[in-house]
């Protein structure tokens, strides 16, 4: 192992193509591209959870949750570590911060007199963010390594390693991120196909407490400016609203849960897997106005001819046609019947965190742009004139926001509204959107102080009727 190809978190930032690198760089400008990749690398300093309003409030979930985090908080007081808290956020009344724990001081050279264990990239992701290694995510160990072992871990960037390389003949580029104590021995790590391998002690980033499965119906994680979404939707009591790509249901049972689980709410997804599961959520925490579908949204504008039905109609006639299916067979719904749309297609994915290896370049990004300018195609036919419609991204990629906004615009009859709650930040300049539009844009920014996932949104009311307009999907630009 050379020092050349190593780097410890701190001096490392998210590497992309070259002509992704140069886009972006002339987009944000060469300094905020750097801070932003640095950012991209590392988690936040704190994990966002929705409360669950229909069963309980903020305050009370701030103190359940404080209870909650006992147990975190005495093993970082047995190490001489500050205790966490739990609070309100600032401005969401839905959305409870739960602080990491600050990180603690490491000398890089005394980790790296020890044993070596050598990560697959999802492996590294997921202990940044918390978890312990096991068996499966382990691509190389020193030899003699027994349980007990202090060990230093790296990720392995170029994913060239044969698994169960010695990590000391390891040549690739690598990250290093954390200390821990090995739980398997060598052999047994890339004999098993399951269990810890290594518990992580520190790492070179704050130690976010655990919280999957913790006070389960009451709260939802969710990264804030996913929360934020469905506030600016603001649906209400009695709407007809659609989540065009919802899976895995997070956006929509919040929406549900502002609807005060009264109107109508249709789910859409093209897999059949995820629709069941989030049907299983949905149902186990009561959420009874939600209509989960198996559908490609882009698909699901029915042709003009056809009779104009309510969606509340195509729900009960798909009703009365099922037989034993779990999901309502619906093909589509007529143009223009729901209020309120929320477009959160899917995307290049540039800004969660944290993410160590990006390898898309300009041209594999244009394709997202195109498939999403099939969604907004749908949305538009769909949503009823003076409708809302919510498009959103957790991208940083200017093409799939800003870009997209000033396409939507150019295209059709929509017209941006000003949003509320304001988290993010404005749109950026020179993008396609005038200075007044891109105020009235959110693009939350990761390398900003409110340190969220990257993130985009924008909010439209469409200005007239186009039902008269043949539909048919938008064409894809070069």
């Amino acid at each position: 192992m050379t020092n050349a190809d190593l780097v410890t978190l701190d001096d490392f930032a998210l590497k992309f193509p070259d002509d992704v690198e140069a886009s972006f760089a002339e987009a944000y400008g060469a300094a905020h591209w750097t801070e932003i990749k640095k950012a991209l690398a590392r988690p936040p300093g704190y994990t966002s959870v929705r409360v669950n309003t229909l069963v309980t409030d903020q305050a009370a979930l701030v103190a359940k949750l404080n209870i909650a985090l006992t147990d975190f908080n005495t093993r970082l007081e047995a190490a001489g570590r500050a205790p966490i808290a739990a609070k309100a956020h600032p401005t969401l009344p839905d959305v409870v911060l739960v602080p990491s724990a600050p990180r603690v001081s490491l000398s890089v050279p005394d980790i790296m007199t020890r044993k070596k264990i050598i990560v697959d990239r999802l492996c590294g992701e997921a202990v940044l963010r918390g978890s312990d290694i096991f068996a499966r995510g382990v691509m190389c160990a020193s030899s003699a390594l027994n349980p007990g072992d202090d060990v230093a871990i790296l990720v392995d960037l170029d994913h060239k390693a044969t698994r169960g390389l010695d990590a000391e003949l390891h040549t690739g580029r690598k990250v290093l991120i954390a200390q821990g104590t090995a739980a398997m021995s060598r052999s047994e790590m890339f004999r098993a196909m399951k269990g810890l391998a290594v518990t992580v002690t520190a790492r070179l980033c704050t130690d976010a407490p655990p919280l999957n499965g913790v006070l389960a119906g009451e709260m939802y994680m969710q990264n804030t400016p996913s929360s934020v979404v469905a506030h600016v939707l603001n649906p209400q009591a009695g709407e007809t609203v659609l989540d065009m790509c919802a899976a895995p249901g997070g956006k929509t049972s919040h929406l549900a849960t502002l609807m005060q689980n009264k109107g109508t709410l249709v789910a859409c997804d093209r897999s059949r897997r995820k629709v069941l599961e989030m049907k299983s959520y949905f149902d186990s925490i009561g959420l009874s106005i939600i209509t989960p579908i198996r559908l490609d949204s882009t698909q699901s504008v029915l042709p003009k001819e056809a009779a104009v039905l309510s969606v509340q109609d195509v729900i009960a006639a798909a009703e009365k046609t099922r037989t034993n299916e779990k999901l309502l067979p619906i093909a589509g719904f007529s143009p223009e019947t729901f209020d309120k749309i929320l477009l959160d297609p899917p995307c290049s994915a540039l800004g969660l965190r944290p993410r160590l290896v990006h390898a898309c370049d300009m041209s594999e990004l244009d394709q997202y742009s195109n498939m999403q300018r099939n969604f907004l195609w749908a949305a538009v036919f769909l949503l009823k004139p003076g409708g809302t419609l919510v498009y959103s991204t957790c991208t940083v990629n200017p093409n799939e926001n800003e870009r997209m906004v000033a396409h939507a615009l150019k295209e059709y009859p929509l017209e941006l509204l000003e949003q509320s709650p304001v988290v993010g930040a404005a749109g950026l300049p020179n993008m396609g959107l005038t200075p007044e539009q891109a105020a009235k844009v959110q693009r939350f920014d990761p390398s900003d102080a409110i340190d969220t996932m990257g993130f985009f949104c924008a909010k439209f009311t469409k200005t007239k009727s186009i039902r008269d307009t043949t539909p048919k999907p938008a064409e894809t630009e070069a």
